[in-house]
């Protein structure tokens, strides 16, 4: 009996494909103003059976995950932790809801730093402070003293959505991650006669690992900013957190595999390509996101693009009325394809987008937590009064299935 999952899993499939004969029927969207108008609407009811697949398939990881821990009770250690994404989070660890600037502030980093010291002692914080969204630095969060320079800061504090948002979190404990990559399969099943051989299907394995590699910077403060406390907090927050997610991204897309680079998914051995051509580019991506199926069995899960390329599409215009296809100028508009959600950033190659089944065929794993030392050795911070607030992170990027991601190229 199919579960309700598969239920809404196939309703899904089938009016993706519903709207999908639309763009066929019409590939150069020259098409009827009743049709163009309705192609919204199909997208919008895409999207809300998208996120319940998307909320059911959750529920099925927490079950999953409190079986194995039920499975596992007595142990005292697992070397990898499995988490979906950042919506969910490892059972062992609670949320205390602080931001990464708190924690910072509140740690031996900071409180065991004494002037004229030199170097502090080093604090490892929980990853998850540093991937989860913080909210938009306004007066809660502290400005800078009035009496040391005016309050206006400009803000970087407001986060867009990463590529790493669509990719399941894990943890462990190992320098590398051995995982075995599916190279061959062969399905030779058929009905067989009685007494009968039984045809032979092949399936092979190759073992592969992914390295885990270092993610580092450092903010230079000065003395009287370490004091205000508030501000420091509202900084690093911005700052620090923004600038190690912007090279994750930067590796996890395009990184080339030469240590101390993770390999990205763009470099990865193995991912299929489809060529947009004269399709649409909506077309492109449902094809893509066939590709996906037929060649790993898996469902797609995202869709990863440059700004410039989302840009095209969300200004798509039937040729008749003139209706935007996405929606409206006063509207915003969903940024979903097919039901999928998309993440727009400059890290991806313009006029190449990439669709994955990212929760699936890939996962990122983090063995060290956010460390963070202050010190005053650094060049001449001595004499000058300032202080070097340093953070590092190391993780492994794992693709599975290969087959499971696809670019389309030739998008404009």
């Amino acid at each position: 009996m199919p579960t309700k999952l598969q239920e809404k899993q196939e309703e899904f499939e089938a009016k993706a494909k519903a709207l999908h004969d639309i763009f066929e029927k019409y590939p150069d969207l020259d098409m009827p103003e009743d049709v163009a108008k309705s192609i919204k609407p199909m997208n919008d009811e895409l999207t809300d059976l998208s996120k319940e697949v998307e909320e059911l398939k959750s529920k099925a990881v927490i079950a999953e995950n409190v079986q194995k821990i039920l499975d596992d009770a007595g142990s005292r250690q697992e070397p990898m932790q499995w988490q979906k994404g950042r919506k969910g989070q490892p059972v062992s660890e609670q949320d205390d809801g602080k931001t990464i600037g708190q924690r910072i502030m509140e740690s031996k980093a900071i409180t065991g730093y004494e002037k004229g010291s030199g170097i502090g002692p080093a604090c490892e914080l929980d990853a998850k402070g540093l991937f989860e969204r913080k909210t938009v630095f306004d007066t809660s969060t502290g400005y800078a003293p009035q009496a040391i320079r005016i309050g206006k800061l400009v803000d970087y504090a407001a986060e867009r959505p990463m590529v790493v948002d669509l990719i399941p979190q894990g943890t462990t404990d190992q320098n590398a991650i051995p995982y075995m990559e599916e190279t061959t399969q062969t399905n030779a099943a058929a009905g067989v006669a009685e007494k009968g051989d039984y045809p032979e299907s092949a399936l092979a394995f190759t073992q592969k690992s992914s390295p885990v590699q270092k993610i580092a910077t450092f903010l230079p403060i000065t003395d009287e900013a370490l004091e205000d406390v508030p501000m420091m907090q509202s900084i690093i927050d911005n700052r620090l957190n923004l600038f190690i997610r912007m090279k994750e991204e930067t590796d996890v897309l395009g990184g080339n595999g030469t240590p101390p680079n993770l390999r990205g998914l763009m470099n990865t051995v193995g991912i299929q390509t489809q060529a947009r051509g004269s399709d649409p580019s909506p077309d492109a991506i449902y094809k893509a996101m066939t590709l996906i199926q037929i060649n790993s069995f898996l469902s797609a899960s995202g869709i990863v693009m440059h700004p410039t390329n989302w840009q095209t599409i969300r200004l798509l215009k039937s040729t008749d009325g003139g209706v935007y296809l996405w929606g409206p100028p006063n509207e915003a508009g969903p940024e979903r394809i097919w039901g999928l959600p998309v993440v727009k950033t400059t890290s991806m190659t313009l006029n190449t987008s990439l669709v994955g089944a990212f929760d699936m065929a890939t996962q990122i794993f983090r063995k060290k937590k956010i460390t963070i030392q202050v010190s005053n050795s650094h060049s001449d911070y001595f004499i000058k009064g300032q202080l070097a607030i340093r953070a590092d992170e190391r993780l492994a990027l794992v693709v599975f299935r290969p087959a499971g991601l696809c670019t389309v190229t030739g998008m404009n």
